[in-house]
Parts: C-alpha cells; structure tokens; sequence
C-alpha cells in the first residue's frame, strides 16, 4: 500500500522533528521495522472502521496528513450511540506549511466527525501547534487529567 508507506515517512519525519520521543534516551529503532510496523497498524487501524486518515498531496506525493479515531463512549440516559475523536498525526511537511494545508486537512476531519455524530474532539498539541489548533477554535480542555503508567514518556 503505496499510501502507507507515504504516512509511515510523514510521520516518522514529524517525530523526528519534535524530537518528543526520544526525551527517554532510549534508541530509536530503525526506519525500516518503523515502516512495517506503521504499515501493520494502519492497515488494522482502518479495517477497523474507527478510524480515518486524510492524505494532502502535490504532484502525487504526500505532503501532509491528520487522522481521526472515533472513539465509542458508554451509553448515557441521554444518549445510546455516543463517541468522541481522538485527532493525531496532523502534520504537514516544512516547505508546504502556512499554504493552508493543514486548515484543509482539519476542515476534513471535523466535517467527517460531525457526519458521525461525534460530540467532542481531543488531541494532544506537540511542538509549537497549539497556536494553530486555538486558531482553529480548539480550546484547553478543563477537564482531562492523565497519569502516565511507565517511567517512559508518554509517546501521542
């Protein structure tokens, strides 16, 4: 899947670049077994039908990409059908960024959510992005916590 390997470099080179990852020190495996493993993933990812990823291209190639996992939520009294998006790997390539493509790819992600009757986003700002995401009426959350369960880092 030719699409795969495009979002395995996409975010491979996104990683890299906030270098958040390797704050633990631990060796970086290597590109090839990361492009397999991101293959496994996303072919069971999208099998899935909980998920879905947007692939922004120039000239047939990828230059940006965002994801969305539609997360099921326990019923309410309120609401039976109920779930949340869980938006991660939005990213977009250095030389194409400020040229709208990531407004284009969230444009996308929200309106499928909103198709899917989703009653939240979440995502997790890495780098300098929270800029962008208030821009584009994200608001910090009051009332997540979260508690790490390993010595490592928390990888989003």
């Amino acid at each position: 899947m030719a699409d795969a390997t495009a979002l395995a470099r996409l975010r491979w080179d996104h990683c890299l670049e906030l270098d958040e990852f390797g704050a633990d020190g631990g060796a970086r495996i290597e590109p090839a077994a990361f492009a397999e493993a991101f293959q496994r993933f996303i072919a069971d990812a999208l099998a899935s039908g909980h998920w879905a990823v947007w692939i922004a291209e120039s000239d047939g190639a990828a230059v940006g990409t965002a994801s969305l996992q539609l997360v099921p939520m326990v019923p309410s009294p309120w609401r039976v059908s109920r779930s949340f998006g869980y938006v991660t790997s939005v990213q977009v390539d250095p030389p194409w960024r400020g040229r709208g493509l990531g407004h284009e790819l969230m444009d996308a992600v929200r309106a499928f959510a909103r198709e899917h009757d989703a009653e939240l986003l979440l995502l997790w700002p890495g780098g300098e992005s929270l800029g962008f995401y208030l821009r584009l009426g994200f608001a910090r959350g009051e009332g997540a916590v979260e508690q790490a369960l390993s010595d490592r880092p928390a990888q989003r």
